[in-house]
C-alpha cells in the first residue's frame, strides 16, 4: 500500500507539473509570436521592473517645478472574454505591482529661454509572489492627483496594463523550483502598456506616457503668474537720473521653487524662496518675476539711500497706496493673475508763495502813492 501510495503522488506531482508546462507552454508559444521582445514594437518592457514616463510641457522663462508625479495601477474592471493570442486575459489585483520611484522634476540651475517638454519616469515593480498561475493579466493605470501641485495640469488619462507572467526555465529548459514545492517558480514575460481600451497587439496603440502641463492648461489659460516691478519718476524738481534699490523677496509655498527674473540691459537671474533679491530701478526701468503659482506671496521694500524729499505711492494692479511710511508692498493672500506694481516717486516744489505776500503790502502802498501823485500833478496842471 506504501508503495502504491507513493506512485499515486508521484503520478500527481508529474500531472501538476506537466499541467503548468502546458500553461506555460501555450503562453510561450503565443508570445513567441510576436517575436523577440527586444523588436516587438508592441511590447513596452521585459523583467519584473518597467518605467513609465511622465511628459512636462513647460512655458520658456518658467523654472521646472519641484515635484514628483506619481500613478494608481488598480485591477482591471473591464476584462469579458478578451484573449491575447489565444491566451485569455485575466484581471489583476490591485496591490500586485509598486511604485518605487516617482517621476521626480528639478528646477535645475539654467534659465530656460524656449517652450520646452520635460521628461522624468516612474519605476514599478511587479510583485511575483501574488501571482499563483502563469498568465496574462490586466490592470488599470491612471495619474495620483490626490495632492496636486499648484500650476499644473493633470492628465485624464487612462491606460490599459497588461502583465504576462510565465513559469521560469533553466538554459536546459527545466522548470525552476526552488522552494521545491512542486510549483515553478515565476517570472515576468512582458510588460505592455497601451491606451485604455485599445489592442494591445497593435503596435499603433502602443503608448508608455502621460502627459502633463505647467504654466498654461489645456486652453493657453495662465496657471502661472507674473510679478512686474516699475519705477516712475515725476514732479518739477525731480531728479530723472534717480536711482531707487528694490529689495523683492518671494515666498515660495514650496520653498524649492525657482523663479526667473528679467531686467532690460541685466542678465537673467534665477531666484529662490525667501532670498531677498536687490534690483535697482531708475525712470520707467521695471523687473519682471516669473512663475509664481496661487500660494505664493511676495514682499518688495524702496530704499531712498540719500535721496530726499519724495513722496512715494505704489499702484498694484490699477490701485494706488501712500507708502511714505514703509515704502512696502507686501502680498500675503497668494495671487491668480499677473500682478503689476508701479512705485512713483514725485518731488514737486509749490510756487513760492510767502515771499509774494510779505511784499504784497508795500506794493499796494506804491501803488497808492502813485495814484494819489498823479491825480495832484494832472490838478495842478488843470490850474494853469
Amino acid at each position: 500500500m506504501k508503495h502504491q501510495h507513493k506512485n499515486i503522488s508521484r503520478r500527481l506531482a508529474a500531472a501538476v507539473m506537466a499541467g503548468a508546462m502546458m500553461v506555460s507552454m501555450v503562453g510561450m508559444t503565443a508570445f513567441a509570436q510576436q517575436g523577440d521582445p527586444a523588436e516587438s514594437e508592441y511590447v513596452y518592457s521585459t523583467g519584473d521592473t518597467f518605467t513609465i514616463t511622465k511628459h512636462l510641457k513647460i512655458p520658456a522663462y518658467i523654472m521646472t517645478p519641484d515635484v514628483t508625479f506619481g500613478f494608481t495601477i488598480t485591477g482591471a474592471t473591464n476584462v469579458g472574454e478578451q484573449t491575447i493570442g489565444d491566451i485569455p486575459v485575466q484581471a489583476g489585483t490591485t496591490g500586485d505591482i509598486e511604485q518605487t520611484v516617482g517621476a521626480n522634476f528639478d528646477p535645475g540651475t539654467t534659465v530656460p529661454t524656449v517652450d520646452r517638454t520635460e521628461d522624468e519616469k516612474a519605476t514599478f515593480k511587479v510583485n511575483l509572489s501574488m501571482y499563483n498561475a502563469p498568465g496574462i493579466y490586466k490592470y488599470s493605470v491612471a495619474e495620483d492627483s490626490t495632492n496636486p501641485y499648484d500650476g499644473v495640469t493633470y492628465s485624464t488619462e487612462a491606460k490599459d496594463l497588461y502583465v504576462y507572467i510565465q513559469n521560469k526555465l533553466d538554459q536546459d529548459g527545466n522548470y525552476i523550483d526552488e522552494n521545491n514545492d512542486k510549483i515553478p517558480d515565476r517570472e515576468v514575460a512582458y510588460v505592455m502598456l497601451v491606451n485604455a481600451g485599445e489592442n494591445p497587439e497593435a503596435s499603433a496603440y502602443k503608448d508608455d506616457s502621460f502627459t502633463n502641463k505647467y504654466g498654461k492648461d489645456e486652453s493657453g489659460e495662465d496657471t502661472v503668474y507674473d510679478l512686474t516691478l516699475t519705477k516712475k519718476i515725476t514732479g518739477n524738481v525731480a531728479n530723472l537720473n534717480d536711482e531707487f534699490d528694490f529689495t523683492v523677496t518671494i515666498n515660495a509655498d514650496n520653498v524649492n521653487d525657482k523663479f526667473v527674473l528679467r531686467q532690460q540691459g541685466e542678465e537673467d537671474r534665477i531666484i529662490g524662496d525667501n532670498e531677498g533679491t536687490v534690483v535697482t530701478l531708475g525712470n520707467n526701468e521695471s523687473i519682471t518675476i516669473y512663475g509664481l503659482s496661487a500660494k505664493d506671496t511676495y514682499t518688495i521694500v524702496e530704499s531712498y539711500g540719500t535721496k530726499e524729499g519724495y513722496t512715494t505711492t505704489a499702484t498694484v494692479d490699477e490701485v494706488t497706496y501712500n507708502l511714505n511710511g514703509g515704502l512696502t508692498v507686501e502680498e500675503e493672500d497668494g495671487i491668480n493673475a499677473d500682478v503689476s506694481v508701479v512705485y512713483t516717486n514725485d518731488k514737486t516744489a509749490s510756487t513760492p508763495t510767502g515771499i509774494a505776500m510779505t511784499i504784497a503790502p508795500y506794493a499796494i502802498m506804491v501803488v497808492a502813492a502813485a495814484g494819489v501823485a498823479f491825480l495832484f500833478l494832472r490838478r495842478r496842471h488843470s490850474e494853469f
